[in-house]
């Protein structure tokens, strides 16, 4: 049975493989700009064939300017999931950046500052350039129409520039897609859909 599960875990990894592979120092250098959280950087938790078969068909929409979700259980290993995402984007030669939702709220009103250097349109182009955006804790987040608003900017004029974006939500589907709203909600099941990642979670202690 063990066999069993291992050979579907290896088909799964090796089934979404890079178009162009660059040099591990030139892959390196984009994982080191895309800011992952050091806990997922360095992450060795005990994924299992539901986790493989999420972060495969992942891997396997990007490059085409998906937008899609990952939502459901906390401790399901979401954030890890688009953290190989980062890799996965980093090994073709593609920028990558991952932020939660109050990261890029709070970058926007750093911009607001007198002595501020970067305007909001300055602000918001730097969430547009990466080839990968992960945004996470979507959830977390006030619903201020403010907030919403700026969400529906950034990530529409990544679908527009046919940019990859992933984001991430504790909720469950029928939460996460209310919250980011029908026009997204649609976009997203034209271009990526939602991957609901409702197994066990990773941080239950086994004794």
């Amino acid at each position: 049975m063990e066999s069993t599960l291992v050979n579907k875990v290896v088909k799964s990894v090796v089934e979404a493989k890079p178009v162009i592979e660059v040099s591990p120092s030139r892959r390196d250098a984009f994982i080191g700009a895309a800011n992952i959280p050091l806990r997922h950087a360095r992450c060795d938790i005990h994924k299992t064939e539901a986790w493989f078969n999420a972060s495969n068909k992942v891997n396997q929409r990007l490059r085409s300017g998906a937008l899609i979700m990952l939502c459901g259980n906390r401790g399901a290993g979401k954030t890890q999931i688009a953290a190989e995402a980062i890799k996965f984007t980093a090994s073709e030669g593609r920028s990558s950046l991952y932020c939660t939702a109050m990261d890029f709220f709070i970058d926007v009103k750093r911009s607001y500052r007198s002595d501020a250097k970067r305007s909001e349109y300055d602000v918001i182009n730097d969430y547009r350039k990466p080839s990968l955006l992960v945004i996470d804790e979507i959830g977390k987040r006030s619903d201020s129409d403010w907030e919403n608003s700026l969400l529906f900017h950034l990530i529409d004029k990544r679908y527009c520039g046919m940019k990859d974006t992933i984001l991430i939500s504790n909720q469950e589907r029928a939460g996460a897609v209310e919250g980011i709203g029908a026009s997204l909600a649609s976009r997203m099941q034209e271009t990526g859909g939602i991957i609901e990642c409702n197994w066990k979670s990773f941080r239950e202690v086994t004794r």
